[in-house]
């Protein structure tokens, strides 16, 4: 069982709440954060070390446990099966920040009990406690217009279990504890999420590969800037349901162009049709094919969260070159 301690509040921080600019003082806090070396997770763990919070990352190997390290974290090795330690997380860290995933066929059954398990130690801590829950914009499905967190859900089928999940986060909120649920459109930065299979096929046959016509549009979002919406909750301590996406509205085509041209291409592109992807792909092949507009007004005006990336078309050669860093 690993062993947390129990920080004792001795330090404090100052941050201003918005625009009411009414500057508070917060105690220090410690932070769990699951999934901490992956795309999503390692950035909010530099984000969160470099605001000055105490942070430890779940690592099951130890090349993760080298990354948590380079992020000037503490690596808590173990794995979403260890139901034991996660509890004990959540009963120890006044956050606790779930961004992992298993991509095993147990995927949504093995992330249920890792949530149950650190919303029950946050519940045992009986002091205050806030878990953050990690979703995606795919749970709204097609859009035909900008939607916000109070629009109702027509997820894909392979995604559908999410909402039983942010289900499970949201219910969980009482008494001490605080929960929320993030829902980050496409994540782009770093090694590059989806957005690396565009650098990639780009790279090794000459032309951008994607499913569909390319006429469909992506929700994005910066890693850096989602991890600047987990501090601000982790800031404010508030909870519900938050999208975090950018402004920009390229289509697919473009931004696929972008990253061929980025690679040293001249921006072709190869269309995959859907029919022709869903026997190697899947149910995924149908997300990759999502047309989105979604809004993250209700981060910009509670939080005061401005994306200050302009976006993956604008930034596409700074992100190939991140891209083959991380190779």
């Amino acid at each position: 069982m690993a062993n947390f301690p129990t920080y004792a509040v001795s330090r404090y921080r100052t941050f201003e709440v918005s625009a009411t600019r009414w500057v508070c003082s917060v105690p220090y806090v410690a932070i769990f954060v699951t999934g901490a070396s992956g795309l999503i997770g390692s950035a909010v763990v530099q984000e969160l070390t470099w605001a000055g919070f105490e942070v430890r990352g779940l690592a099951r190997s130890d090349a993760a446990a080298r990354t948590v390290a380079r992020l000037e974290a503490v690596s808590v090795r173990g794995d979403l099966a260890n139901g034991e330690l996660l509890h004990r997380a959540g009963t120890t860290h006044e956050v606790s920040i779930h961004c992992a995933t298993d991509p095993g066929p147990a995927r949504w059954d093995l992330e249920r009990r890792s949530v149950e398990a650190m919303l029950e130690g946050a519940r045992d801590a009986r002091r205050p406690r806030l878990f953050i829950y990690t979703s995606g914009v795919w749970v709204y499905g097609a859009t035909t217009e900008a939607v916000g967190e109070e629009a109702a859900p027509d997820p894909p089928a392979n995604v559908e279990p999410r909402l039983a999940l942010e289900e499970l986060v949201r219910s969980a909120t009482a008494g001490n504890l605080v929960t929320a649920v993030i829902r980050p459109g496409c994540v782009y930065g770093g090694a590059g999420g989806l957005t690396a299979a565009w650098f990639a096929s780009a790279r090794e046959r000459g032309a951008a590969r994607l499913v569909g016509d390319g006429t469909n549009r992506w929700a994005m979002v910066h890693r850096a800037d989602l991890a600047a919406l987990y501090r601000r909750l982790v800031e404010t301590h508030l909870g519900g349901v938050w999208n975090a996406v950018d402004a920009s509205r390229d289509d697919v085509a473009t931004c696929a162009e972008a990253a061929c041209r980025a690679v040293g291409g001249d921006g072709s592109i190869e269309l995959v049709p859907l029919v022709q992807a869903r026997p190697r792909l899947g149910p995924f092949a149908d997300c990759l094919a999502l047309d989105q507009h979604v809004s993250a007004r209700k981060a910009r005006d509670l939080l005061g969260w401005t994306p200050r990336h302009a976006g993956f078309v604008a930034e596409a050669r700074s992100l190939a070159a991140a891209w083959r860093a991380h190779l």
